[in-house]
């Protein structure tokens, strides 16, 4: 197998333990366990951290934040404007959950727009949703993200079975 990256970082809160940082975890074991030079790297950067209790038997490592080339920084799809902020390293989206990434609640369409609205202010959403972040690779875990991607005009990786990660 041909490695495309020296390391490979995935981006995870520290001390969330709920399936999205589970997810995290359990990419960064597959993709080990295929060779793949994967580390989970946990937020804020500016603090160490370590592996939650419910994850250890994930056995992942942990690295700090290196934005260096030759290095994927993959990001979950809430976080896509620390992604844009990667200078030297490649980064990209993990698409773990359209409705995080869109703020749907589906209380209604209005109270949803308006929670985005305020995540664009905010500074944590781009102004016209995805078609913003064509420079990052996007992998997609579900049908649904993909569908929303490619209508935003780009094609992601599925990321759907782990175990044929494109990475």
């Amino acid at each position: 197998m041909t490695q495309l990256y020296k390391k490979i970082l995935i981006v995870c809160p520290a001390g969330a333990v709920t399936g999205g940082p589970e997810a995290l975890h359990q990419l960064a074991a597959h993709m080990n366990d295929l060779g793949l030079p994967a580390f989970m790297c946990y937020l804020p950067f500016n603090q160490s951290a370590i592996v939650p209790p419910p994850y250890e038997h994930y056995k992942t490592q942990a690295l700090p934040y290196e934005d260096t080339a030759g290095n994927l920084i993959l990001f979950p799809e809430v976080y896509p404007m620390l992604a844009l902020k990667v200078r030297h390293a490649q980064a990209g989206l993990w698409w773990l959950s359209l409705d995080n990434f869109l703020e749907r609640r589906h209380v209604s369409s209005l109270h949803d727009r308006i929670r985005y609205l305020k995540r664009v202010i905010q500074g944590h959403r781009p102004w016209s949703g995805a078609r913003n972040l064509k420079k990052l690779l996007h992998f997609s875990q579900t049908e649904h993200s993909s569908q929303y991607l490619r209508s935003c005009g780009i094609d992601p990786i599925p990321l759907i079975e782990i175990g044929r990660a494109h990475v």
